[in-house]
């Protein structure tokens, strides 16, 4: 009896139609994927890099031509870098909400508070000015520090009580 209740249970799941799941579109994934294939192309770049020899051709083509090749090659991944760079900042506008990018009817364009946010997250702020004595006189120079850093200054300089 057990036998034909197990037959008769994988007969049903056999009828059963196929489960299909729709698969998520994670646009972030896909930056990662590119962002991958243009560490890689820049990777086989260097380590593909020839010195240039000026005095002679190499395979009919002038020095000149290769320079130029070589250029056009490195502003083609350049100009790579910076459409996945703005491809992952509307990515980040999107998932952090709304605010971080306005659509017009020509096209899609970041809010000036985003850019803000963007800069300042590039840039770091300046936090202190740190005034160190160079030969003669005493210079006052501006150090760029982030809260660690601070931090870790105060600790060393001043004594704890």
């Amino acid at each position: 009896a057990v036998v034909s209740t197990q037959s008769t249970g994988k007969t049903k799941l056999a009828a059963l139609p196929t489960l299909n799941i729709p698969k998520l579109y994670d646009p972030m994934i896909e930056v990662e994927k590119a962002v991958n294939e243009l560490h890689q192309k820049l990777l086989a770049m260097v380590a593909n890099t020839k010195v240039l020899d000026i005095t002679k051709t190499v395979y009919g083509r002038t020095p000149k031509e290769v320079w130029k090749e070589q250029t056009a090659t490195q502003s083609c991944l350049h100009n790579e870098y910076l459409r996945l760079k703005l491809q992952a900042q509307k990515e980040m506008g999107r998932y952090y909400g709304v605010g971080g990018f306005v659509q017009t009817s020509a096209g899609e364009f970041i809010t000036p508070e985003f850019v803000h946010v963007l800069m300042e997250k590039e840039i770091p702020q300046l936090l202190g000015k740190v005034t160190i004595p160079c030969g003669k006189e005493e210079g006052r120079y501006k150090v760029l520090l982030d809260r660690k850093e601070i931090d870790s200054l105060n600790t060393r300089l001043l004594p704890t009580q």
